[in-house]
């Protein structure tokens, strides 16, 4: 197993490809939002540009009509005047709150990342406890064998060097 990556090193370097991927998927979300708040910025403007431009030409033309007619003309200039200078302000203020609830997508985003990353390094850190634990046991277990091995060896060698004993004892005593 030359060269294999620890199993820390794996996880965190595949949550790291995964929150590379998911702000990056975020920000393209985010690029998205902007543009369409731009497109609807500019389109919001136009439109109110346009009901400006058609009101002056209502009064223009309401100069010419009688009084009452006129008065109510004018009323109906004055609210489209408003309604366009309302949708104008709106429109300005469109691009901010577009960009903030970006941000607050991102931040989200990153700290689903970092969540997915803590679990799997937690993880990551059991299984190398977990695998360190079995190691040791292992090696727990070969020298309380290597001892037992030993201990007999041991005690063959004695009964032989007594068994030797014994013999030339007895052959001497012949």
């Amino acid at each position: 197993m030359a060269g294999s990556k620890r199993t820390s090193e794996r996880v965190s370097k595949r949550a790291k490809a995964k929150r590379r991927e998911s702000t990056r998927k975020a920000r393209a979300a985010a690029e998205r939002a902007a543009q369409a708040s731009r497109r609807a910025r500019r389109d919001a403007a136009d439109a109110a540009d346009q009901a400006v431009q058609a009101a002056r030409e209502a009064s223009a033309f309401a100069a010419s009509l009688p009084r009452k007619a006129r008065r109510r003309v004018d009323a109906a200039v004055a609210r489209a005047t408003e309604v366009a200078r309302s949708v104008r302000h709106d429109a300005k203020d469109a691009p901010g709150r577009a960009a903030k609830s970006a941000r607050k997508a991102k931040r989200r985003v990153v700290r689903s990342a970092d969540r997915a990353e803590a679990r799997t390094t937690r993880a990551a850190r059991r299984i190398q406890k977990r695998n360190a634990a079995a190691k040791r046991k292992a090696l727990k277990q070969r020298r309380k064998q290597l001892k037992a091995v030993q201990k007999m060896a041991s005690a063959a060698s004695l009964s032989v060097t007594t068994a030797s004993l014994a013999t030339r004892s007895s052959s001497r005593a012949d």
